[in-house]
C-alpha cells in the first residue's frame, strides 16, 4: 500500500547522511566519550563534530552547547535554570507541553506565571506580553520561535529587543525551526533543539545558552556536559545529528517549493470540504511546510484515522500531547474548543512532491466526501 507521510512536526525520518554517520560510528566509534584510551576518544570526536555543527546552525560558540535526551529536557533545563528564586516566568498557552507543564509547575509551588493574552491569528499578544514584561522587568520568558501545530512564527524581534533592555532573559523554543526559517537569535538566553526534528535521530537534543548564563542539572550522576547533563554519551546518535545539523543548515531554500505544495494542499482541502477554517493563516508569517485546517463539525481523530487507512500519515495536534482526551489547548487558545475539536495538521517534509499532494487530495477528498 502506498503512503504518504505528512507528520514532519511530529518527526521526520532520518536523512540518508544521518543514517550513514551513525552506522559509521556505531562500527568505528563505539567507546565510551568519557574514557581517555583510543576507543573513547574515538567517539569523544564525533560528540566534538556534532557540537561543532550544532553550534554552526545555532550561530553560537560550540562552548556553549549541552546535549540532552531531546527537545522537552532541553525546555525543561532552560527553565529551570532561568527560574531563579523570586523570579517570574512570562510565557503563554500555545508553547509546547515541555513548557506549559514545567510553567505549571511552577504555579503548584507558588511561583508567579504570567500567561500572555492569544490573538484568533494564533500570535501571542505582543503588546500584552511586552505589557507583562514592563511590569516586571526581571522576568524569564519562555516562547517558542514556531508554533508546532499551526506553523505560526513568533513576534521574537521586539520581545527579544525589550527583555535585552529591561534585563530580562529569554528562553526560546526553537525546535520547531531550525533548518526550516532563518530567525534572529541575538536575544536568545537559551534556545532548544531536537534532532529528529531535522531528519536526524530520536533520542538527542540540545540546550545552547549564552556564555555567562549558569544552567542547573535536573539530573544528578557524572560529570559529562560539565555535570548539568550526566550519563554516557552516545556517539552514534552524536553523529546522526552531525550530519543533519550540516544538511539543514543547506536545505532553507526547500521552503520555497514545499511552500507551494503546502498552499495547493491547503486550498484543495478547503475546496473538498467548504466551510472549513486554516488556523493561523491570518498571522504575520507562518513557515511553509504546515497547514492545520479545522474541518467544522467533523472529528479531528476520526479524521485522522480514516486518513491512514488511506495511506495518508497526519495528526490532530501535537505528538507530545496524543493519547489524551483533551482537545488541542493551542487550537483551542486561538479559535475555541469546537474548531480545536476537528482540527487536523498536514505537515510537509523535503521527501514530498507534487504526486504525493495528488495522491493525498485524492484520498482526502473522499474522505471528506464521506465525512459529509
Amino acid at each position: 500500500m502506498r503512503r504518504v507521510y505528512l507528520d514532519a512536526n511530529a518527526i521526520s525520518p532520518p536523512c540518508e547522511e544521518a543514517r550513514l554517520a551513525m552506522a559509521d560510528a556505531l562500527e568505528f566509534a563505539w567507546g565510551n566519550p568519557s574514557s581517555i584510551h583510543g576507543d573513547g576518544r574515538k567517539a569523544r570526536a564525533r560528540v566534538e563534530d556534532a557540537r561543532e555543527a550544532v553550534a554552526a546552525l545555532m550561530h553560537v560558540d560550540p562552548r556553549d552547547i549541552l546535549f540532552t535526551s531531546g527537545g522537552t529536557e532541553a525546555n525543561n533545563i532552560a527553565l529551570r535554570s532561568l527560574m531563579r528564586p523570586g523570579r517570574a516566568l512570562i510565557t503563554s498557552r500555545l508553547e509546547h507541553p515541555s513548557i506549559v507543564k514545567v510553567a505549571e509547575s511552577f504555579l503548584a509551588e507558588g511561583r508567579t506565571v504570567q500567561f500572555a493574552d492569544i490573538l484568533p491569528t494564533g500570535e501571542v499578544d505582543e503588546e500584552h506580553l511586552l505589557s507583562l514584561l514592563r511590569a516586571t522587568p526581571d522576568a524569564c520568558i519562555a516562547l517558542q520561535a514556531v508554533n508546532s501545530e499551526t506553523g505560526v512564527v513568533q513576534p521574537l524581534g521586539a520581545i527579544g529587543k525589550l527583555a535585552g533592555e529591561l534585563g530580562a532573559e529569554i528562553h526560546v523554543d526553537a525546535i520547531q525551526a531550525w533548518g526550516r526559517i532563518e530567525f534572529d537569535t541575538t536575544q536568545a538566553t537559551t534556545m532548544s533543539l531536537a534532532a529528529h526534528k531535522v531528519r536526524g535521530p530520536k533520542g538527542i537534543g540540545v540546550l545552547s545558552k549564552t556564555p555567562c548564563t549558569t544552567l542547573t542539572s535536573v539530573l544528578f550522576g557524572g560529570s559529562q556536559e560539565r555535570g548539568v547533563r550526566p550519563g554516557t554519551l552516545d556517539a552514534a546518535l552524536a553523529a546522526g545529528l552531525a550530519a543533519a545539523c550540516k544538511r539543514a543548515a543547506l536545505r532553507l531554500a526547500d521552503a520555497q517549493r514545499l511552500g507551494a505544495l503546502r498552499d495547493r494542499l491547503e486550498q484543495g482541502l478547503l475546496d473538498a470540504f467548504p466551510g472549513a477554517v486554516v488556523n493561523g493563516k491570518d498571522a504575520k508569517q507562518r513557515v511553509a511546510h504546515v497547514t492545520n485546517i479545522s474541518f467544522g463539525s467533523e472529528n479531528g481523530p476520526e479524521l485522522v484515522a480514516a486518513l491512514d487507512l488511506e495511506g495518508i500519515s497526519v495528526s490532530s495536534g501535537s505528538a507530545c500531547s496524543a493519547g489524551t482526551a483533551d482537545p488541542s489547548p493551542v487550537i483551542t487558545a486561538i479559535g475555541g474548543k469546537a474548531r480545536s475539536i476537528s482540527a487536523v495538521r498536514f505537515s510537509l517534509g523535503d521527501w514530498v512532491t507534487e504526486a504525493d499532494i495528488d495522491f493525498v487530495l485524492e484520498k482526502a477528498r473522499n474522505v471528506l466526501a464521506r465525512a459529509k
